[in-house]
Parts: C-alpha cells; sequence; structure tokens
C-alpha cells in the first residue's frame, strides 16, 4: 500500500530523554530531568519536559496543569520543581521570592595552570547582562554598566550573587557545590567562566574539555503541607563519578 502524507497534521515530539519523577503530592512535584531535555520549547517536533509531563498526565487520566517553577537550561541537568494547579504555583514562587526553596548545584570546572583563583568557599557577586548580539551571558563593570547597557529595557543589567563551596580538586578540575542567591540567565555558567573556571562540556562559555555540561541540580529542599522536604540526587556521567567515588 502506497504511504501517503496526511496534509494539515501536525508533527508528533519524539519522546526520546525520559524525566523520573521523584515526589508528586498536594499541587507539588518534583523531577529529575535529563541533560539535554529543554524545559520547554516552541519546537513542534523537539520534545521538552512540560509536553512529557503534559503526556504523562493524558495516560493517568488526571489531565492537571503544569507550571515550572523555575527553569534549568537545556543542557542542565537535575532536580526542578513543578506546580500541578495555579494556586500552589503561586504559592511555591511567593515562596522562591522569601527564599523558603533552597537549590544546591554541583558544577565541575577546569582548572587554570595557575591553580584555583578562589578561596576554598564564598560569595560571588558581579553585574550581569545578557548580551543582545550574542544572547550570552555577560559580567560587566560599572563603567560598562554604565557606558554599554545603560539603555537596554528587555534584559537590563542586575546584580548576580552566589555562594559556593570547592569539595575536591584534582587532574586539573575542581567540583564545586553552588546554592543561587539570585536567577539570572545562564548565571552560574557565566560567573564561573568570568573568573577562568568554565564549566566542563560547557564550549558556550569556554569549556574545552568534555562533551556534555558537567553542572546539575543536586539538593532541593521546599515548604509543603507535611513541613519541609529535601530531596538529592547523585549527578550522572563519567566526569562526575570520578569525583564522586562510584
Amino acid at each position: 500500500m502506497e504511504n501517503r502524507e496526511v496534509k494539515g497534521s501536525r508533527p508528533r515530539r519524539r519522546e526520546k530523554k525520559k524525566a523520573d519523577i521523584l515526589y508528586d503530592k498536594d499541587g507539588i512535584m518534583v523531577v529529575c530531568k535529563p541533560a539535554g531535555l529543554a524545559t520547554e520549547t516552541a519546537s513542534v517536533t523537539e520534545m521538552d519536559l512540560v509536553t512529557y509531563l503534559k503526556n504523562q498526565e493524558k495516560r493517568s487520566g488526571r489531565n492537571r496543569s503544569i507550571h515550572v517553577i523555575e527553569r534549568l537550561d537545556q543542557p542542565v541537568q537535575g532536580l526542578l520543581l513543578v506546580a500541578t494547579d495555579p494556586k500552589t504555583a503561586k504559592e511555591l514562587s511567593q515562596g522562591q521570592k522569601e527564599g523558603r526553596i533552597q537549590k544546591i548545584y554541583y558544577a565541575l570546572v577546569q582548572v587554570p595552570e595557575g591553580g584555583l583563583p578562589l578561596e576554598n568557599e564564598g560569595r560571588l557577586v558581579d553585574n550581569m547582562v545578557k548580551d543582545p548580539v550574542t544572547k550570552n551571558a555577560v559580567v560587566v563593570t560599572e563603567q560598562e554598566k554604565e557606558e554599554k547597557y545603560s539603555r537596554l529595557k528587555k534584559s537590563p543589567v542586575k546584580k548576580a550573587e552566589l555562594l559556593y563551596k570547592v569539595l575536591a580538586q584534582k587532574d586539573g578540575k575542581a567540583l564545586l557545590q553552588i546554592q543561587l542567591m539570585t536567577g539570572r540567565y545562564h548565571q552560574i555558567r557565566c560567573q564561573l567562566s568570568s573568573r577562568g573556571l568554565p564549566i566542563i562540556g560547557d564550549k558556550r562559555y569556554g569549556g574545552i574539555q568534555g562533551d556534555v555540561l558537567c553542572l546539575a541540580s543536586v539538593r532541593l529542599t521546599f515548604p509543603s503541607m507535611d513541613g519541609e522536604v529535601e530531596l538529592e540526587v547523585m549527578p550522572k556521567g563519567e566526569e562526575f563519578a570520578a569525583f564522586l567515588d562510584r
């Protein structure tokens, strides 16, 4: 029988990467997103996390709404907080603004020949902006902020702040624990790269080693009806495994 194209039909999104649902209760869902899966995309052929979760809802017969509280970049793996109704989404978003939701990342970085240019733990604070030409996040000086980026309205210069702790070093690499105090576009990747510490596999921000971006959301703490909940996962990949003894 001859195959015929059905005109007007939309291509189906291909389900390639599976996201694991680790928690699902009282309107709160925690998902472990694999590296390479976009949180949400405009493409009708590329599967994203939101579409994947909506498909899971339809299959279960519940068909709840899906509200991502904070996105992860497509190449970043790990824990992501989702609400399954508008009321809970509003409450979680408010909780995030008030600092009642905390997320810890692991970042595996390249160390320059001169050694790690950081103390064992500390705070990084920068002016950051999304460059309208390159679409990359950029750390800027006060002078650049006034002279080059002061007229930007859509993506103005904003303060970027994070806490870090050096967990281990070997073979020209270092494993850092990161806690974001602000949520800026490509913040961790940009702030580390600006100090000569690009994340392994992050070719967009100067990482020349590895094929996979070694940045993962590994611990998530959030309020629930049963009290504070904390979930933790181990990041996947050979690069991380070498530092985590598994």
